[in-house]
């Protein structure tokens, strides 16, 4: 499976969505060191410094017919695999929050291209906070924003996670009931 980096882009959904129209395989993700552009649900911005986060996007082709449970689906994956991989247990509060602690450490953004009526694609975009430290956060975010660095205690390097997360979102989707 592909795995485009970019040291910087407007958003890692945008570059994942055109790889998909263009016919990228499932399990493409598309990694980048900052985002110029990030967003979250309904329009909002998504705080992406460079070389702090993970913003991270992948290319999915799900035999979904409902794609309504995808986000929460991801979001669980994503938690599961963040424990695995670095020892923090964050929780998700639906549909799309990765929290820990009461403080925001990513979210995760759905979306899906179509024709007609026939779904070719959906993408889950992951923003992720890892590297910061407390006076990394903008003031406005700084109370309600957390870092796996913050929450481990330790450095975590945010390339370390890009497959580790992929695969646990694509196992996720393949093992869903509403794939079967």
């Amino acid at each position: 499976m592909i795995i485009v980096r970019l040291d910087s882009c407007p958003s890692t959904n945008d570059e994942a969505k055109r790889l998909a129209r263009g016919g990228a395989a499932a399990g493409t993700a598309v990694a980048a060191g900052e985002q110029t552009a990030g967003r979250g649900t309904r329009g909002r911005s998504w705080h992406s410094p460079p070389g702090l986060g993970l913003y991270l996007s992948i290319v999915l082709r799900p035999p979904l017919p409902d794609l309504a449970g995808l986000p929460l689906l991801a979001a669980r994956a994503v938690r599961d695999a963040l424990e695995a991989e670095t020892g923090v247990r964050a929780s998700v509060e639906p549909p799309n929050d990765l929290v820990w602690e009461g403080r925001k450490l990513g979210g995760l953004l759905c979306e899906s291209g179509f024709e007609g009526g026939r779904l070719l694609f959906a993408v889950v975009g992951l923003g992720l906070n890892v590297g910061q430290q407390p006076d990394d956060f903008p003031p406005e975010l700084a109370a309600a924003a957390v870092s796996l660095r913050m929450a481990s205690g330790r450095a975590v390097s945010p390339g370390s996670l890009i497959v580790p997360l992929r695969d646990r979102i694509l196992a996720s989707i393949e093992a869903s009931p509403a794939s079967a």
